[in-house]
């Protein structure tokens, strides 16, 4: 099998180590601690207990074809989401179970307010059903917003792109208003980060735009 290089830094990025996972695709990593770390490529979850010496390919979900993201609350319980379905397990990846299925063209990000709190994003069409968790995905409720990106600073303040524009909330999302308009920004970009409360990032696959 083809391998895939992950570059592999303990000094803020001034050096740089070169792993190698066992896979020919890596859509997406996800750090428990400095020791596990899961990562997700197409059709296969692979994870690492030594901080990336060696790698491992997990049990394989054969339902689905293409992972999109992964998301672990602690070593033992996590997420896996596939084209259309979440798989959860609570043993560390040694068995994963189909938890829930959802009516949409594809599931697209997970994303964890906290333990929690999860919100989910997909497509179906042209439009971008938004699904809500209050129970740490047990029940998941759709939601009347077509968001494309999300993302939370804390439990309250968290911000969302739709429309070609930028929104916020400061109760959880209960409630969002919109704070910046601007389709030749907002309507192409599907990734947002907001690492600090006065510092955030969105991009696609060819640009890049901070505040």
């Amino acid at each position: 099998m083809d391998t895939c290089l992950i570059l592999h830094t303990v000094d803020g990025g001034n050096s740089w180590e070169r792993q190698y996972a066992p896979v020919p695709v890596i859509n997406e990593l996800f750090i428990i601690d400095h020791n596990n770390l899961w990562g997700i490529g197409d059709s296969l979850s692979f994870f690492t207990k030594d901080g990336g010496f060696n790698w491992e390919i997990a049990s394989a979900v054969d339902k689905d074809w293409l992972f999109r993201d992964i998301y672990f609350k602690n070593s033992n319980v996590g997420y896996l989401i596939g084209s259309k379905a979440i798989y959860m397990t609570d043993d560390g990846g040694v068995n994963w179970s189909d938890d829930t299925d959802f009516n949409v063209t594809f599931l697209r990000r997970f994303v964890a307010v906290n333990a929690n709190h999860f919100w989910l994003l997909s497509k179906t069409g042209h439009t971008y059903p938004t699904y809500f968790s209050p129970d740490s995905g047990l029940s998941w409720n759709l939601t009347p917003y077509n968001f494309t990106a999300i993302d939370f600073i804390d439990d309250f303040t968290g911000y969302a792109i739709q429309e070609g524009a930028l929104y916020c909330t400061s109760n959880g999302g209960e409630t969002w208003i919109m704070v910046n308009e601007n389709p030749d920004i907002f309507k192409w970009v599907s990734n947002l980060k907001f690492p600090a409360a006065s510092f955030g990032l969105v991009w696609d696959w060819f640009r890049v735009y901070c505040t």
